[in-house]
């Protein structure tokens, strides 16, 4: 049976998807979701993760204009 992704995975999925789309306000809900699990777990990881993703496709958003 394959291993169910957690609510934060998705998500950061999600997230990730939304950002290679170039869907800024769906991505802007899902970091919210990601800042609101991060303050849950008083974990951050997930979260730097995803802002360092998302600069990441800014960046290259710029390159190609």
């Amino acid at each position: 049976m394959p291993r169910r992704l957690s609510l934060e995975d998705e998500v950061a999925l999600a997230f990730r998807r939304a950002c290679a789309e170039r869907d800024w306000l769906v991505a802007e809900f899902l970091f919210q979701a990601l800042e609101a699990i991060a303050e849950r777990d008083s974990d951050e990881k997930r979260l730097e993760t995803a802002y360092g993703e998302l600069v990441e496709q800014l960046r290259a958003g710029r390159a190609t204009h």
